[in-house]
């Protein structure tokens, strides 16, 4: 029982991690009239830090298993 819960967490953390790096390339980055970036630059740790949590995940899952 605990491995599927370690798996499917797994499984969102890897969609959550996806969908921040889309939201980032979709939205993208531009300059405004007074020379600012503008960037959604937040989503690109948020993006990361879901992808490490569904490796550990997945990992964990796996080790449950045995």
């Amino acid at each position: 029982m605990r491995s599927e819960i370690c798996h499917w967490a797994s499984m969102a953390s890897f969609g959550a991690s996806s969908l921040c790096f889309w939201f980032h390339r979709q939205i993208g980055s531009y300059l405004d009239a007074e020379g600012f970036l503008h960037e959604p630059f937040w989503l690109l740790p948020m993006g990361w830090f879901f992808a490490f949590s569904g490796l550990s995940f997945l990992v964990a899952s796996l080790f449950r298993r045995k």
